[in-house]
C-alpha cells in the first residue's frame, strides 16, 4: 500500500472492530488539534473504541478496553481479525432471503443495496451512436493496430448480491437474476469504491452502499478456498 491511510479508507479496508469484532462498525471521523492541525480517527459505533490514523499505515488505540495491541499496521490488524472471523462464520437463514437454495447449499453472506455493472466491449465500427444507461461512464480506451476499441461497465440491476458455499448470485429488484458457480470465478478484486469479480466468461462489477468492498472480496475468496478444499 503506497498510497496515503486517510480514516474513510481504514474504516473500509478494517471491516472487523479490533475491540468488540463488530462488522462495519469502524466510522470515520476528523478531529481539530489545535488552530491549523486536523487528526484522522476511525471510532467504533458500537464499543466506542478510538483509533488514530497513522501516515504509516498504524492504528493507534487511544480509548477502548481489551486485548487489542496498542499500535499495530493495518495489515497485521486485518490478517489476524479475518483469522478470528473465519473461525466463526457460518450460513445463516437471512442470507438465502431471496433466492432459492440447492440441496446441500447453504447460504453465508447477503449485501444492502448495490448496484451490478458488467464489461462490454465495442466492436471498431460499433460505437456510433452508443449511448450508456446512467452510471456507466467509465471508460478503458484501447488502442490495436490502428483500430480504437472501447470497453464500458454498462448498469445491469440494482438489487442484492448472496453468497453461498456453492455460488454468487445477484438478485436483481426487478427480476434480474445472475448466478456465478464459484468454481467459475478466476478473480476477486477490491478497489476502495468496488468490488471486481470476473468468471471465465464475464467481468463484473459491484458498487455497494454503505458495505466494504474488501469484506466482500475476503467472503468470496473464503468460500472459494472452501469449496475447493471440500468443505
Amino acid at each position: 500500500m503506497k498510497d496515503k491511510l486517510t480514516a474513510s479508507k481504514a474504516a473500509c479496508f478494517l471491516w472487523i472492530c479490533p475491540i468488540c469484532q463488530g462488522l462495519e462498525t469502524l466510522k470515520p471521523k476528523k478531529v481539530k488539534k489545535g488552530f491549523l492541525k486536523t487528526v484522522e480517527l476511525v471510532e467504533c459505533s458500537h464499543c466506542g473504541s478510538r483509533w488514530l490514523v497513522e501516515e504509516d499505515w498504524k492504528l493507534t488505540l487511544l480509548d477502548g478496553e481489551g486485548n487489542a495491541a496498542k499500535t499495530m499496521h493495518l495489515d497485521d490488524w486485518w490478517r489476524e481479525l479475518t483469522e478470528r472471523f473465519r473461525m466463526k462464520l457460518k450460513p445463516t437463514p437471512e442470507a438465502g432471503g431471496g433466492i432459492v437454495l440447492k440441496p446441500g447449499e447453504e447460504a453465508y453472506a447477503v449485501s444492502g443495496r448495490a448496484k451490478l455493472f458488467r464489461l462490454r466491449e465495442y466492436k471498431p465500427g460499433g460505437l456510433t451512436g452508443v449511448t450508456l444507461r446512467g452510471g456507466g461512464g467509465i471508460y478503458v480506451h484501447q488502442f490495436v493496430g490502428g483500430v480504437t476499441t472501447e470497453r464500458a461497465w454498462r448498469l445491469e440491476a440494482e438489487g442484492f448480491l448472496h453468497l453461498t458455499n456453492r455460488r454468487l448470485v445477484f438478485a436483481g429488484v426487478k427480476g434480474f437474476t445472475l448466478t456465478i458457480p464459484l468454481e467459475r470465478i478466476v478473480r476477486v478484486d477490491a478497489t476502495w469504491r468496488e468490488l471486481v469479480v470476473a468468471s471465465d466468461r464475464e467481468s463484473y462489477l459491484v458498487r455497494f452502499e454503505g458495505e466494504s468492498q474488501f469484506k466482500w472480496r475476503w467472503l468470496i475468496l473464503t468460500m472459494i478456498g472452501m469449496l475447493q478444499a471440500g468443505c
